[in-house]
């Protein structure tokens, strides 16, 4: 959790820019320090979550070399009608409210719910508090004594589902969320007209998304189209504390507002037989524009953009019923990185009614985004250029799990043992390059390497995981 970023996630070591968050199948966009906030995203009417640990950059593209969470959201109830209201309120001042609605009529399933959360801690003042501490190497570090930042959201949820016939549906989704986060600064000179420079972000998202299911006796066929757009304001005031007022003159607002459009389309097959198949292709557009956001080989534009297109597929072979195979593969193309594939292989085999083997390989790649190419974070408290000859990340992985269930009396023993290897060449990463000063740059290499255990007999249950990062 970041006091200002919002609470971002690691999967096997690998970084949030590289774990990509879907919701019904359409990424989440809005990346701050490379992280999707997770508080951003409505849990009020989530069916599932699937968490797939391991590259997937083969079927799902950039962000997606450590692992993916897709958010699988209602679409029916059991009875005609629903109305939930969830409350939470604790001690010192954390306040969320979700209001849910639901029904179901002729074909139509509807949904809405509203969302209010505050957190404030303590009073506003005491986030002006620092303290001073002395590291190993004789340094004074000055840090903020309640690491917190007041934080309040509003968001309102809508989805309409018609079904077409058994076989089919329809589905439009609008969301909407404004954030608000108040960061006071240190009071500075407080013998002599004191004051402090006090930081305000405000978040804004508004999503669209459309989305044709039809399934036949053989085969399914899936259409995705969203438009998200992402705004962030960023507003420097310097607070006179003799007068309790705010000096105009010396008031700053920088926008960056981030727009994307998605589009997807794939098909795929359900035999009974040995083979089945998944075809797909899918085209995303993104553009940036913001009062930080400069393209140095035309200052001129307003704003920058990018655009892909890409084809993927999957092929699932089942020459026994102990045994599976998979293999996949996607080829991506964009003017500015040209073409790249990046295939995968995985294997799973039943050497027994209780022992199954799961091995697999996969090859990953992440694009800079227009953050890290383009926007320059320059202020009192941040110095953050960003680096438009970056390179793009590739990413090795390598995963085996042993897995052994066997029942015992009236219990049943899990035992189970996996262990991986990524390796990340041209990692993009914040570094500083003098005292103070930082911009983006492509690492030689990055490695995870992990190890768990998981031990369980019904209820009970031990596990540990060992992980070593250079």
């Amino acid at each position: 959790n970041d006091p200002t970023l919002g609470t971002s996630l690691k999967l096997r070591g690998a970084g949030a820019d590289n774990v990509s968050i879907l919701i019904d199948g359409v990424p989440v966009i809005g990346r701050l320090n490379g992280g999707i906030d997770l508080s951003h995203i409505n849990l009020a009417d989530v069916k599932r979550i699937e968490l797939i640990e391991g590259p997937l950059s083969a079927l799902y593209g950039n962000n997606a070399a450590g692992g993916v969470i897709n958010i699988i959201t209602e679409k029916s109830i059991k009875k005609k009608y629903r109305l939930r209201l969830d409350t939470q309120y604790e001690l010192p001042g954390i306040h969320n409210y979700v209001l849910n609605g639901a029904m179901q009529s002729h074909g139509f399933f509807i949904s809405a719910s509203g969302r209010y959360s505050k957190h404030q801690l303590y009073e506003l003042d005491s986030t002006r508090v620092f303290t001073q501490f002395e590291d190993e190497d004789g340094n004074i570090i000055e840090e903020e004594k309640y690491p917190w930042n007041p934080k309040e959201q509003k968001a309102i949820n809508t989805s309409v589902r018609y079904n077409l016939n058994d076989n089919a549906f329809f589905i439009y989704k609008f969301n909407a969320l404004k954030e608000s986060i108040t960061d006071l600064g240190k009071l500075t000179r407080p013998q002599f007209m004191p004051y402090a420079w006090d930081n305000t972000y405000s978040t804004f998202r508004k999503d669209h998304s459309l989305n044709y299911h039809q399934e036949w006796r053989t085969h399914v066929v899936n259409i995705n189209l969203a438009q998200n757009g992402f705004k962030r304001y960023f507003k420097t005031e310097r607070f006179n504390f003799d007068d309790d007022g705010v000096d105009p003159t010396l008031t700053t607002i920088d926008t960056n507002r981030v727009d994307v459009f998605f589009a997807q389309a794939n098909v795929a097959s359900r035999y009974h037989g040995p083979i089945n198949y998944l075809l797909g292709v899918n085209y995303n557009f993104e553009k940036a524009i913001g009062d930080r956001i400069v393209d140095p080989t035309d200052p001129d534009l307003p704003g920058v953009a990018i655009d892909d297109i890409a084809l993927f597929g999957n092929l699932d072979i089942s020459p026994t019923k102990m045994m599976k195979f998979s293999t996949s593969g996607r080829w991506f193309y964009s003017e500015v990185y040209g073409s790249k594939f990046t295939p995968a292989l995985q294997l799973k085999w039943n050497s027994s009614e209780n022992l199954t083997w799961r091995a697999s390989y996969a090859y990953g790649f992440r694009t800079p985004t227009l953050k890290e190419r383009f926007i320059n974070f320059i202020d009192i408290n941040h110095y953050i250029v960003s680096n438009p000859d970056l390179l793009p990340e590739s990413s090795r992985d390598l995963s085996i799990n042993v897995s052994y269930e066997k029942p015992w009396k009236d219990r049943l023993v899990q035992l189970s043992i996996a262990t991986y290897f990524i390796k990340i060449e041209d990692k993009i990463v914040l570094a500083a390059y003098e005292a103070g000063k930082f911009n983006y740059r492509n690492l030689e290499s990055f490695t995870s390497r992990g190890l768990n255990l998981n031990f369980k007999i019904s209820n009970i249950s031990l596990a540990t995981s060992i992980r070593l990062v250079t």
